[in-house]
């Protein structure tokens, strides 16, 4: 029977160790092309897209958080602009909740209405009663 050490270490350096990105070439080049989409995405009529897929645990979204941390922030006298926003689209998918996530992604405080109004009450002026968006949309025409 083979007996292997065991390694300990601390949070600290746990944490250190998982922060470390190799940038092979195939990451470079997705990272690359994600700077391009956010660099031409203002001048854009319409602003370009990247789909990022692949199977689970090939690193999606350790690829969005490191591009997200090297684009932190930045806050000034006048506001705070963000250079990327990331959120996680919550079930079920409907137009308010994905609203919220968004709004808390940009630091924007829950409730800054009525106190013991309900999130939904909040973001009625933002999207007012919406279907989930995994519902099937209605064709022909449109109720009078």
């Amino acid at each position: 029977m083979t007996v292997r050490p065991t390694l300990t270490v601390s949070a600290a350096v746990r944490q250190q160790i998982e922060s470390i990105r190799v940038a092979y070439p195939r990451w470079q080049g997705i990272v690359e092309e994600i700077g391009r989409c956010q660099e031409w995405g203002p001048g854009a009529a319409e602003p370009p897209c990247l789909l990022v897929v692949g199977p689970t645990g090939a690193g999606k979204s350790t690829l969005v958080a490191s591009y997200a941390r090297e684009h932190p922030a930045v806050v000034t006298e006048t506001g705070t602009t963000y250079p990327v926003v990331t959120a996680t689209i919550p079930t079920p998918a409907t137009i308010k909740a994905l609203a919220m996530v968004l709004l808390a992604a940009l630091g924007d405080p829950p409730l800054r209405i009525v106190p013991g109004a309900t999130a939904t009450a909040a973001l009625d002026c933002v999207a007012p009663a919406t279907p989930p968006l995994s519902r099937p949309l209605r064709s022909g025409p449109r109720p009078q």
